[in-house]
């Protein structure tokens, strides 16, 4: 207990650190929340300048606010950037000026079924400006004129790819993708980053690695493009890999399957939700959501799948203010962390394992105890032995012994050691 605690405070911790930072696809935010994850993480970080084509799309500049403003001819403040980072849409153009009121409507956005909050708009391919407010603040705007100020530094950059890579005894890897470029925005995506950067964590003390792992944290959609376009030559070594996302909020655990939707990484999460999991939500995959459409979209085929609890744009934060600290808590990320253990777990666990005998061995000259019960089912460690024995043939895993038997993986895995001891399997 007092373990899961320190590991509940540092995932809150990095999330509190987190939040208050702007960020977008290309800004000094974004590499500041890099070098607060490097206090935590080690990180290798891929920068690719703006301008670059990547596939069918470009690297934009660099963003970044200097002051962006409304106020009234008495110059009093009816929106400042300073009080909220949403309140400007991400890549909005410069201008200064003094504009009517019925000009300046076109450039507000609001949520009139939310009226507190504050949505959060882009224009990363788009020429213009706006700003966001909530939509109780409408009653601000009195007048017939109103002096608008945004100061932007738009300009040549890097995008920033954070990587972590943890080489396993073999070469094949299983990739895990998150977002940060998201200002000020709790569930949608910190709660992604910190689960991640917790996960490789736990990864980075597991001894003797079977399979070699990937972190990668950049802008959403874009990053992903890019990552992809420039490092087409590891596909091959990609098992598949998972996207992480809205992990805080305290609904079940959601995966939303891989493209195939029969890959190896849907039949491990699959068995994770089933037997680790009391409720747990498994839907189809649609072209939408986050990255997975990178990694799963045509020429690139990826078999990735998504783990969140509420799924994107199905809780009513998402995408205002009020996806605040208040919307996640210690537990639910928490339990996300431990279910994405448990998947590398059983990646882990899961193996082909061959026979080095014909017919069924005479366990007692092994020293292995054979099952004296032997009508019905005998879950002992006897039986389960049993049960190995008559399975490993170089083709079952033990992911498909045990969905066939109805015996757990720690089971059959601590089962297959004592095979593995007597030299009858390989």
């Amino acid at each position: 207990m007092k373990n899961e605690n320190v590991i509940k405070n540092q995932i809150w911790s990095l999330m509190k650190k987190l939040f208050p930072i702007h960020r977008t696809l290309i800004n000094d935010g974004f590499d500041n929340s890099l070098k607060i994850i490097e206090d935590e993480l080690e990180l290798d970080i891929k920068c690719y300048k703006s301008g670059q084509k990547v596939w069918d799309w470009i690297i934009p500049n660099s963003w970044n606010v200097n002051e962006a403003y409304i106020e009234d001819k008495s110059g009093k403040r009816l929106v400042d950037f300073k009080n909220s980072n949403l309140h400007l849409s991400a890549y909005s153009e410069a201008f200064s000026g003094m504009i009517s009121h019925e000009e300046l409507m076109e450039h507000i956005n609001y949520l009139p079924e939310q009226p507190t909050a504050i949505p959060y708009n882009f224009l990363y391919y788009e020429d213009g400006w706006s700003f966001n407010i909530s939509y109780d603040s409408l009653k601000n705007f009195k007048e017939k004129e109103y002096k608008v100020h945004i100061d932007v530094d738009e300009k040549p950059g890097e995008l920033k790819i954070a990587e972590c890579y943890l080489p396993g005894q073999n070469d094949d890897e299983i990739l895990f993708s998150t977002y940060l470029c998201h200002p000020s925005m709790a569930n949608d995506n910190l709660s992604g980053v910190v689960t991640g950067v917790q996960l490789f964590k736990y990864l980075s003390k597991l001894k003797n690695r079977k399979y070699s792992y990937r972190l990668l944290i950049m802008p959403e959609t874009i990053g992903a493009v890019t990552y992809l376009s420039n490092h087409m030559d590891k596909i091959e070594k990609i098992i598949g890999g998972f996207v992480l996302y809205s992990c805080g909020d305290s609904s079940e655990i959601t995966y939303k399957k891989s493209y195939s939707g029969d890959s190896y990484i849907d039949q491990v999460a699959k068995y994770a939700c089933e037997h680790y999991k009391e409720n747990y939500d498994i839907i189809d995959y649609f072209p939408g959501g986050s990255d997975e459409r990178q990694f799963n979209a045509p020429g690139v085929r990826l078999p990735f799948g998504a783990i969140m609890r509420t799924p994107a744009g199905k809780f009513k934060e998402y995408h205002t203010s009020k996806d605040d600290l208040a919307v996640v808590d210690k537990e639910s990320l928490f339990d996300t962390y431990k279910f994405l253990t448990k998947i590398v777990d059983l990646f882990e666990m899961n193996q082909v394992y061959k026979n080095n005998y014909k017919g069924e061995p005479f366990f007692k000259k092994h020293n292995i105890t054979y099952p004296t019960q032997q009508e019905g089912l005998d879950v002992s460690e006897a039986y389960n032995v049993k049960i190995l024995a008559s399975e490993i043939d170089g083709n079952n895993s033990l992911l498909d012994i045990s969905n066939k038997w109805k015996i757990s993986m720690e089971q059959l895995n601590k089962a297959s050691k004592k095979l593995l001891d007597a030299g009858l399997i390989c």
